[in-house]
């Protein structure tokens, strides 16, 4: 009669082998070894605490002995499965990201005066020239930053400093109609009567919050502007005799170049409004005074016998009058220093006439 054994439940401890490790724990490596080593001595240790506390003898029975087989087998088959069951990994898989940022453009400009087409001063004032175009940006309109523009000459450059006549800044340009992905903009500049002629550049730029900078520029002609400024006065000479004149005794006339271009000064004398060249500086009560008894000089206090007499055809100066200096604004005038001689005959009575002066 077969009899019965109990068998005592005994904690049996595995430890878990990663499905993720390194290329040296693969099956065959030192570390694969060490890890069989490790699991068979803990699986050994189990077995003999389960028997030692079964108290199974070397004349066991035949069912004992299958659960022992049994429960090696179990044991093998744990073993193999954890150590094949390891995956080597030569990658990790890492997370990115990035922003890619639409650059901000500015897609149009265009340098003008009021009037459009090539640009024009005024006479000893200042006007405004325009810088005018859309700015637009792929992330929105409101992604865009400040625009600001710079004109310059073409004696000047974009990184000089601010000079009147020849180079102008505006940092606060307006921006205005704004939707999607555009807006448009204005930069104006006032400028002044000495404004360079020549070539003039608008360089205009803008940013957006990612602090990219777009720029563009675009030019137009500074037309040649003649200008003179003469203040008005009547030229009263005074009272002389026949056969007299003026010796040492000036009347100036001032000249001032109110235009952006050097000039010399013309003079003209005749007697009537309008109609020159009739040989003639006056009408007098009587007679007419000769155009050749107005006088001329570019000094002060010279003798009226030693000064330059008018002719009948406009006589030219060469004066040269500078235009302003650049980073100025007011013109530095020019004399023409004036006096009479009187012929012996030939006229009598108050006498009056014009005096032309032009540049030229």
């Amino acid at each position: 009669m077969l009899g019965t054994i109990t068998v005592p439940l005994v904690p049996i401890q595995l430890h878990v082998i990663p499905s993720h490790l390194p290329t040296s724990a693969q099956p065959g490596s030192s570390q694969a070894k060490a890890l069989w080593q490790t699991i068979s001595d803990q699986f050994k240790s189990a077995l003999r605490n389960l028997a030692s506390s079964a108290k199974i003898k070397e004349k066991a029975s035949d069912a004992l002995k299958f659960i022992v087989a049994f429960s090696w087998a179990i044991v093998i088959a744990l073993v193999l499965f954890a150590l094949f069951n390891v995956q080597p990994t030569s990658a990790v898989e890492i997370p990115t990201n990035v922003t890619i940022d639409n650059d901000p453009r500015v897609a149009t400009i265009s340098l003008l005066d009021s009037d459009g087409g090539t640009l024009q001063v005024w006479a000893n004032d200042s006007r405004i020239f325009n810088c005018t175009g859309t700015v637009t940006d792929g992330d929105g309109f409101a992604d865009m930053g400040a625009v600001n523009a710079t004109i310059y000459g073409p004696t000047s450059n974009f990184s000089a400093a601010n000079s009147a006549g020849l180079h102008y800044s505006n940092l606060t340009c307006l921006k205005f109609a704004s939707a999607g992905n555009s807006s448009t903009y204005t930069c104006g500049f006032y400028v002044h009567h000495h404004t360079e002629s020549g070539n003039w550049t608008c360089n205009v730029s803008v940013n957006d919050s990612y602090a990219r900078i777009s720029t563009n520029q675009t030019t137009n002609t500074v037309d040649i502007f003649k200008s003179i400024s003469v203040p008005l006065q009547t030229i009263a000479f005074g009272a002389y005799a026949h056969n007299q004149d003026s010796g040492t005794t000036d009347k100036n006339v001032t000249v001032n170049n109110t235009g952006n271009v050097a000039f010399n000064v013309t003079l003209d004398a005749y007697k009537t409004s309008g109609v020159p060249n009739d040989n003639s500086s006056m009408s007098c009560v009587t007679g007419t005074l000769p155009v050749g008894s107005i006088v001329f000089a570019t000094a002060a206090g010279v003798d009226a016998l030693s000064k330059t007499a008018l002719t009948n055809a406009p006589t030219t100066i060469p004066a040269n009058v500078s235009q302003t200096a650049y980073g100025s604004i007011a013109p530095v005038p020019y004399t023409v220093y004036l006096g009479i001689v009187v012929p012996a005959t030939g006229m009598s009575g108050k006498c009056a006439g014009f005096l032309d002066v032009s540049a030229s």
